[in-house]
């Protein structure tokens, strides 16, 4: 402090910051409040930094039962201060940030904080309010650069893609601006809502369209956890953790989405895909296989066997209701297919029909006299009518043709017990489970 300046200020004359404030402590000890915070914003009017104005301002504003007003001038005399001990006190840094720029005292905040910025650049708040406060500067470029650091810091904070959002729209980049403000939007109803599984769901395919694998994850874990029962949320995580590398991971997701959507080819091609990075070449064979029978029979197929092999597809997942409907038109391209004229016997037999099953399963039985599977339809079509005679030698014939398999041991069993034949039954029953058995082992 000058001579001169200490002169006027130990007389009480002259108008600088240490007259003024004291000046406002006299005329708050006679009771002139509202004088004294005048006289305060003086001092600061003249020295903005003056630490005991602050003190006296906030002491003011609390007799008054102003409690923020008195707070927020309390927190800039504190950060003043620690920082003039410790220009590296984060936290009275932030402080002293907060409540210089709620007070409209930007520009010194800025000078603040940029020096803690450069030892703490990945502090999100630090970042978050040092961005805030050049965007109040109009200092739109550095406001973004800060608020970019900060959705890396920080991913999953929607007040980030929100500024940012709105600085990248004001910019004319309408395009960027709404998917930010989109994203802000979602994470915001997310946070609001333990329940919302959509919101979820379209933030994970957000995260990992930009390729931010982990946030996706786990937004799409939250998801299903929530909606188990939605196969596509079940083929994204697969997909993700597919790409995060977590093969039993992935596995595992897309099993889920095969087992909810069987009809659907994709999680089949990617469970095969990820299957044979595994190790596991037949079963992922297998997935990709089963992908292509559904993917042609979805679409338009282009012979009868792709046809063929996607109805018996449908029957093995439940689905006849569709092969009812797709058989028609199957057979109306390919009437003479020995393969689709077995699928329509079996449905006649499904659906009860059995004097018409026999009429298109007998002469299947001659065109292909080593084929196997319409002599086992045969035999339980004729079961159904009495035949028993019929239904035992069609049935044994069958068995005589494909001896391995163990699906028509099993049938044969079941026509066995049905005419109470029970020792014959059992032969048949132990042939079909040592036949399952052996194939499993293989």
């Amino acid at each position: 402090m000058g001579l001169l300046r200490w002169l006027f200020s130990f007389f009480g004359l002259g108008t600088s910051p240490e007259v003024l404030t004291k000046k406002a402590a006299s005329l708050a000890a006679k009771g002139d409040v509202a004088a004294a915070i005048e006289a305060h914003k003086q001092a600061l009017s003249q020295d903005p930094l003056y630490i005991p104005a602050y003190d006296g301002l906030g002491k003011m504003y609390f007799r008054m039962g102003f409690r923020d007003e008195a707070e927020r001038e309390f927190a800039i005399a504190d950060g003043l201060e620690n920082l003039g001990k410790n220009p590296d006190d984060l936290e009275a840094g932030l402080k002293l940030g907060r409540a210089m720029m709620s007070k409209g005292l930007t520009a010194l905040a800025v000078k603040y904080l940029d020096p803690l910025i450069q030892k703490h650049p990945r502090h999100a708040e630090l970042v978050k309010l040092l961005a805030s406060c050049y965007k109040s500067l109009e200092n739109f470029q550095r406001a973004r650069e800060l608020f970019r650091a900060g959705l890396e810091i920080r991913p999953n904070d929607a007040d980030f893609y929100l500024q940012l959002g709105a600085l990248e729209l004001k910019a004319g980049n309408q395009k960027e601006g709404e998917r930010l403000t989109n994203t802000a939007r979602l994470l915001a109803r997310a946070a609001s809502d333990p329940n919302d599984a959509a919101s979820r769901r379209q933030l994970g395919e957000l995260f990992h369209s930009q390729n931010k694998l982990k946030e996706a994850a786990e937004f799409l874990r939250e998801a299903v956890g929530i909606n188990p029962q939605d196969p596509e949320i079940w083929v994204l995580l697969g997909q993700t953790y597919w790409q995060m590398g977590l093969k039993p991971a992935a596995a595992d997701a897309l099993n889920q989405a095969v087992r909810l959507a069987p009809d659907d080819p994709r999680p089949h091609k990617a469970l095969g895909e990820v299957l044979h990075q595994m190790g596991r070449f037949s079963e992922g064979r297998a997935a990709k296989e089963l992908a292509g029978i559904i993917e042609g029979g979805t679409g338009d197929p282009q012979d009868p066997q792709q046809g063929a092999r996607f109805l018996k597809y449908l029957l093995s997942i439940g689905k006849s209701d569709e092969a009812r409907s797709r058989l028609p038109g199957f057979l109306s391209k390919w009437p003479d297919n020995v393969e689709l004229r077995l699928i329509q016997g079996r449905l006649l037999y499904k659906d009860k029909k059995f004097e018409e099953a026999v009429n298109i399963l007998r002469p299947l039985t001659r065109e292909k006299e080593s084929w196997a599977e319409p002599h086992i339809w045969l035999a339980l079509v004729y079961q159904r009518l009495g035949d028993h005679m019929g239904a035992l030698a069609e049935g044994q014939l069958a068995a005589r043709l494909a001896p391995k398999s163990h699906a028509i041991h099993k049938i044969l069993g079941d026509i066995y017990r049905e005419q109470k034949k029970f020792g014959m039954a059992e032969n048949a029953y132990e042939t079909a489970e040592h036949l399952r058995s052996t194939k499993k082992k293989k």
